[in-house]
């Protein structure tokens, strides 16, 4: 909605985010309007309790592995496929999806019912969801069996909990002051498992940090392109077109 919102002149005026509170540029805007506070990094979720050890999966491939033929999920509104789009490519992703498909993959929607899923059993697996829904799923609980993966190669992320001072608000400067710190100095108490990737001071960050890996952030541009690279792989699943678009 970001595109839509510019065009209702719903949000505010550019704002320097990182000399006035010295938010890191990748969080920002390129117009400086919207601030990104935090990450849902792509990943694999698994039963420990089902999948042998020989067949946890490392990589994206291990999803087309037909051992988990029938036996895996994916979510029918794909947006962490168009993440990976920008760690791997267009034309990697699109034929990732269509060996996805072989699988006979059972369908969800959204990452907390493929978590629940995975962690009754019904499903062993389930592909390319985000690291905030199983973080919260599992937070506390002790012998939790679903396990997150990140799989070999870059980590891949989209942008999450987007802040911006509303045009005509009341208190702005109150708003304004608020985006700021959560962005430089708040995030770190958020503890979602959707907090900042590159903040050094989240949980998320450090984890990320420790690990050593290349991160790869969803470029602003195309995350207002993400609904038509969805329509790209819903028609390779062979999902039925709306007869009408709009509400």
């Amino acid at each position: 909605f970001i595109d839509s919102f510019q065009k209702l002149n719903f949000l505010s005026d550019p704002i320097d985010w990182n000399r006035l509170f010295g938010v890191d540029q990748r969080m920002i805007h390129p117009q400086g309007f919207i601030v990104s506070i935090g990450n849902n990094p792509t990943g694999i979720y698994y039963n420990s309790t089902l999948v042998p050890k020989e067949h946890i999966p490392k990589t994206w491939a291990d999803c087309t592995n037909p051992y988990f033929k029938g036996k895996l999920s994916m979510d029918v509104r794909p947006v962490g496929l168009t993440h990976l789009m920008y760690g791997y490519g267009e034309e990697w992703v699109l034929d990732f999806a269509k060996k996805l498909l072989v699988n006979n993959p059972k369908w969800v929607r959204g990452n907390v019912l493929a978590t629940t899923m995975v962690a009754s059993g019904e499903h062993a697996i389930s592909c390319v969801n985000g690291h905030g829904s199983w973080y919260r799923a599992g937070q506390g609980k002790a012998g939790y069996p679903v396990k997150f993966v990140f799989p070999e190669g870059p980590i891949v992320t989209g942008r999450e909990v987007l802040l911006t001072p509303v045009r005509g608000a009341p208190n702005p400067n109150a708003a304004i002051l608020m985006t700021g710190w959560l962005a430089s100095k708040g995030v770190k108490y958020l503890h979602t498992g959707r907090e900042s990737i590159i903040h050094p001071d989240t949980e998320l960050g450090a984890q990320v940090k420790q690990m050593g890996r290349e991160i790869k952030i969803v470029p602003w541009d195309m995350v207002i392109k993400s609904d038509a690279l969805i329509n790209k792989i819903l028609q390779i699943w062979g999902f039925p077109k709306p007869e009408r678009s709009g509400g």
